[in-house]
Formats: structure tokens, sequence, C-alpha cells
């Protein structure tokens, strides 16, 4: 009797051992199924955003590029002919390729190295005034050929505590994005106000405006994302994505009020100096914010 009774006893000992030992083994394979999961998602997702930067290094460079072949001869016979209003055209729209590739290339750059995180984060006290300065004297060539008004409204006196790098790519981007996008004979307005914590940046155009899909798809970097300029410029798709990065990486947060065939605004978030001080870095993580004006709804 004895016997038996430890006999049932190892018996069941050794079946609620097989039977945790099961329950770890099940335990493990999920996890391991789990991260080799995302692990494919990850490469998916990697492969996915190279594939889309060769696509823009092998389409959108080849124009601008293409642009300066050739060009001393057609200079030479546009002289020789004294074909001056011509000359000037071509002078305006080499500038116009000029600084698209110099942009370009900018992102390319800076979003490089935010994917490495090798982007060097320095952040300081910047007065705005001077920084959306920067950023019009950059771009008024752009709107002056579209007779665009492009003004900087805002405060003198405003302070942010930010990368200088960075704001500069965030301003250049999101003005240049508002003159794309507005026709001829209208406005880009830069102006600033303050709350208890952040300076407000907004950047608003009278252009054609967007609807919600396409707010939606603003900051992704999408294929067949980005649409055509009013006088058919053409975007990548990868500024806006970039802006979205680098504002989350100032502690910052941007929002998107935009109505079709009225215009868009963009309104950044910036840490004020006494504020930022008191904070650390954040991770990138891609937080952006979208403002429905019809529905009031926050997205991101």
């Amino acid at each position: 009797m004895g016997q038996n009774f430890y006999e049932v006893i190892n018996h069941v000992i050794h079946a609620g051992l097989i039977a945790a030992l099961s329950i770890v083994v099940g335990t493990q394979h999920t996890r391991f199924l789990k991260r080799e999961y995302i692990h494919k998602a990850i490469i998916k997702e990697n492969n996915y955003v190279k594939d889309r930067i060769f696509a823009i290094l092998g389409h959108d460079l080849r124009k601008p590029v293409l642009a300066f072949r050739g060009l001393s001869k057609k200079l030479s016979y546009l002289i020789e002919r004294k074909d001056f209003d011509t000359l000037n055209r071509v002078g305006e729209n080499l500038q116009a390729d000029a600084n698209a590739l110099h942009n370009l290339i900018d992102n390319i750059l800076n979003w490089a190295m935010l994917q490495k995180e090798s982007n060097p984060f320095q952040p300081s006290v910047l007065p705005v005034h001077d920084a959306v300065e920067d950023a019009v004297g950059i771009l008024q060539r752009a709107s002056a050929s579209k007779n665009i008004r492009l003004e900087n409204q805002t405060n003198i006196f405003s302070k942010v505590f930010a990368d200088h790098n960075a704001i500069s790519t965030i301003l250049r981007n999101v003005v240049d994005n508002a003159i794309k996008y507005t026709p001829e004979g209208g406005s880009v307005i830069i102006s600033s106000s303050t709350t208890e914590k952040e300076i407000l940046l907004k950047v608003k155009d009278s252009g054609v405006g967007m609807n919600q899909t396409q707010l939606e798809k603003l900051f992704e970097l999408t294929r067949n994302k980005s649409c055509k300029g009013t006088r058919g410029e053409k975007g990548t798709g990868l500024g806006m994505h970039l802006v979205s990065e680098l504002v989350d990486l100032q502690n910052g947060k941007i929002y998107v009020d935009s109505v079709l065939n009225e215009g868009t605004t963009f309104t950044i978030h910036l840490p004020r100096p006494l504020v930022a001080h008191s904070h650390t870095k954040k991770p990138l993580d891609m937080t952006h914010q979208l403002r429905f004006p019809s529905t009031g709804l926050a997205y991101g």
C-alpha cells in the first residue's frame, strides 16, 4: 500500500513537472514567435524605407541634374542671339532646380543621420524672428517668381530652446511647402504667439488646401503621396516626414488645419527656454498631430 502511494505521488509530481515544463516551453515559444514577427516587421519597414529613398534618389535627383547638361551651349547660343528674355527664364528655372536639388540633398542627409541616431542635437536659446528671417531669405526668390507675398510677422522678442539646424530645416520645408501649393498672387504669412510654456509658430498660406485623406498621410513616407504644386512643382514627400521627426526631437508638436481651396495653416509648438531647461530630450517617436477643422479631431 505504501509503495503504491509513493508511486502515485511520483507519478503526480512527474506529470506536474511535465505540464509546468510544457507551459514554460510554450510561453518561450510564443515569445520567440512574437520577437520573430516584430523583427520581420522591422526588416520589412526598413526595406520599404530604403526602397523609397532609392526611388527618390533615382527619380527626383535626375531632373535638376539633367537641367545642367548642355547648359553652356544653350547659354552661349542665347547670348549670341541676344535673346535676353529667354536667358532670364533659363536663369530662373536653373535657380529653381538648383534650390530644389540643394533642399532634397539636405533633407536626405538629415533624414539619414536621424535614422542612424547620429544627428547632433545641440539645443540652445534661439530668437524666433531671426530663424524665420533666414528661411524667408532662402525662399524669397521662389515666392517672388509666383508673386506670392511672403511675410515674417513673428515677435522679435520670442525665443525657443531648440537645435538651430533642426529649426532651420523645419522652417525651410514648411514654408517651401506653403509656397509650392499657393497660386500666383497669394500669400504665405509666418507669425508667432506665446503661451506659458511654448512658442507657437504659424505658417498660414492662401493655397489649394488639403482633404482629410491628404492630411492623414501628410507626414508619412509613402508612395504617390506628394502632389504637384500650383506651377507643376514636384515633391518627394520626404520633407514633411523629416519635419515631423525633427519637431518631435525638439520636444514639440505640429498641428495642421486645412480647407480645400482656402488654404493651410501649420502650427508648430516649441518649448520656451525656461521650460525646456527642466526637461531632457525624449526619444524620437514620430509624434505629430493633425487637426481637422471640420471635426476638431486631433490625429497623432
